[in-house]
């Protein structure tokens, strides 16, 4: 993930913004995704999300966590001294 943000930040101009959903939990591993088969899955508690995004060279705009509380979605951008 580390190295996906990187290259994700690095693509980013002055002002650009970058928006990530995630699935809220626990759970980190493979399971069986109907017609598509095995699938890896992580998700994320919303704090954790935040630190490693901060981490990468983020700054975080706006965080969102839907009514049912399953996803989080973030909108950050590029931190300016990064």
């Amino acid at each position: 993930m580390k190295l996906a943000l990187q290259h994700t930040r690095e693509t980013l101009t002055k002002g650009g913004l970058f928006c990530i959903g995630m699935k809220l939990g626990d759970f980190e591993g493979w399971r069986e995704k109907g017609l598509s088969g095995r699938r890896y899955f992580k998700f994320w508690d919303s704090a954790s999300l935040q630190a490693v995004l901060e981490e990468a060279g983020f700054r975080i705009i706006h965080a969102y966590v839907t009514p049912e509380e399953d996803f989080t979605v973030l909108t950050t951008t590029r931190c300016q001294a990064s």
